[in-house]
């Protein structure tokens, strides 16, 4: 299970950073076809969608494996 913790965590600090940038790279890019910072607008688009779905799934996943723990860290902190 704490093999199972690690990969979980290391795919989600990678894959915000990957959500910021792209994020940023699709705000700065204007309407239309666009390159930005040497990628078109729509591999930009499609990283930020492959991305963003990963990262909500593994942060489920997330949560169902640290269910316990979040559970016994509410009964602490609500006494």
């Amino acid at each position: 299970m704490t093999e199972l913790r690690f990969y979980i965590s290391t795919a989600l600090i990678v894959l915000f950073p990957i959500l910021v940038i792209s994020g940023i790279a699709l705000y700065l890019a204007p309407h239309g076809p666009a390159i930005v910072w040497g990628i078109n607008k729509d591999a930009w688009e499609s990283l930020h969608t492959v991305a963003g779905f990963l990262f909500a799934a593994l942060v489920g996943v997330h949560i169902i494996v640290n269910w316990k723990m979040y559970r016994s860290e509410a009964k602490i902190a609500l006494k």
